[in-house]
C-alpha cells in the first residue's frame, strides 16, 4: 500500500545517509523504498546509496542521467506500486512515527489526496530553530494557493491514482514545480496537514546560483497565473503563463534581489559569515535599496536575539521556503 520516493543529485553523503536510514527506521515497515538517482557523480552519495541498497531489499534504486528533479519525480510516480506515495527530501529527515500516523490520517479521511504534516526547522548542522505551522485544511476553493503553497514537499503523501490522473508533476517547471503539482491535486479533492511535527527540515546553504535563484522566482509565477487561469474557469495557457512571468520579473526583478534571496538561504542555514557578504554585495549594487537595509537590520537581530529568529524571517504565513 506504501512507497516512498526519494529523488538525490549529488547530495552530501551524511545528509543522504540520515534521509535514508530516517525512513528505513519507520514504525510502519511494509513499504517500497525507492531512490532516484539522478546522475549523482559524487563517489560518497554513491557509496551510501549501494550500501543501503545491498543492506534493505525494500529499497530499489533507479539510476538516470541527469535531468532534474521534475523528471525524477515522474520516473519514480510511475515506477511505484503503492497506492499512497510519501515524499523525503535527501537533505531532511522523519520522524520514526511520520508513515504510520500519516496512512493512519489517510485512512480515517478517504476523502483526503494528500496529507502534509507540521515541520521542525532546522540549520544545516541539524540546530533546531523553530516550529513552522501548515493549516489543518487547505480547500482549493478558498483562495489559499492564490497566497502561498500550504504544503512541505518532503513531509507529503498523496493517493499516486490522483497524482497520475493528473498527469505528475508539469515536466515544463524545474523548479516550483510542487506548487504546482499540490495546486492541481487539491483540485481533486481536500489537502490536509496533520498537527505534529513529523519531518526536519535542513536549511542549507547549498550551490544555489544568482541565475538559478531568479529562474525559481519565474517558475513560481508561471504556476500561479496557470492556478489563476484554472480558477477564472479559462483553458491553461503555458505560453501566456510563461510570458506573463517574464515581463513581472522584467518589470519587477532587479539584480540585487539576487544576492539578497542567496543571503537568505544561508542566514537560515547558519552561515551567518557568508550570509552577511552576500547582503552587502546585493547593497553595493543599490546603496539605496530599502529592500536590502531591512534585511540588514533583519540580519543583525537575527544573529543576536535567537529567540527571535522565529518572527524575524518576514516571509508571511505559509511562504517559508528553503531560498
Amino acid at each position: 500500500m506504501v512507497s516512498v520516493l526519494l529523488c538525490t543529485y549529488n547530495e552530501k553523503s551524511d545528509f543522504l545517509a540520515s534521509a535514508i536510514e530516517s525512513i528505513l527506521t519507520q514504525t510502519w515497515k511494509e513499504f517500497e523504498f525507492l531512490i532516484v538517482n539522478d546522475g549523482t557523480t559524487d563517489e560518497a552519495s554513491l557509496e551510501i546509496i549501494d550500501c543501503y541498497r545491498k543492506l534493505d531489499s525494500r529499497i530499489v534504486v533507479e539510476n538516470l542521467s541527469n535531468h532534474g528533479l521534475t523528471m525524477s519525480l515522474n520516473t519514480g510516480l510511475k515506477l511505484l506500486c503503492g497506492q499512497i506515495v510519501f515524499r523525503q527530501d535527501s537533505d531532511d529527515w522523519s520522524e520514526p512515527t511520520r508513515i504510520e500516523r500519516q496512512i493512519e490520517f489517510m485512512e480515517r479521511h478517504p476523502e483526503v489526496v494528500i496529507a502534509g504534516t507540521q515541520v521542525n526547522v532546522c540549520r544545516e548542522d541539524g540546530l533546531p530553530l523553530w516550529k513552522y505551522t501548515n493549516p489543518a485544511y487547505v480547500d482549493v476553493s478558498s483562495g489559499i494557493f492564490m497566497k502561498y503553497n500550504p504544503f512541505i514537499h518532503g513531509s507529503c503523501c498523496f493517493r499516486r491514482s490522483v497524482a497520475l490522473d493528473i498527469g505528475g508533476y508539469r515536466k515544463e517547471l524545474r523548479y516550483s514545480q510542487d506548487y504546482d503539482f499540490f495546486w492541481r491535486l487539491c483540485e481533486k479533492g481536500p489537502g490536509a496537514n496533520i498537527i505534529e511535527p513529523l519531518y526536519n527540515l535542513r536549511m542549507t546553504g547549498g550551490s544555489l546560483s544568482a541565475i538559478k535563484a531568479k529562474e525559481q522566482m519565474k517558475c513560481r509565477l508561471v504556476a500561479l497565473y496557470l492556478g489563476e487561469m484554472r480558477q477564472s474557469h479559462y483553458p491553461e495557457d503555458l505560453d501566456c503563463a510563461i510570458e506573463r512571468a517574464s515581463l513581472k520579473m522584467e518589470r519587477s526583478f532587479k539584480p540585487e534581489d539576487n544576492y539578497f534571496e542567496l543571503a537568505d538561504r544561508y542566514l537560515f542555514s547558519g552561515h551567518f559569515r557568508k550570509s552577511f557578504g552576500l547582503y552587502l554585495q546585493g547593497l553595493g549594487m543599490h546603496k539605496l535599496s530599502i529592500r536590502g537595509i531591512l534585511k540588514l537590520i533583519r540580519f543583525v537581530g537575527y544573529v543576536s536575539v535567537p529567540f527571535m529568529r522565529k518572527w524575524l524571517v518576514f516571509r508571511g504565513p505559509g511562504h517559508f521556503s528553503r531560498v
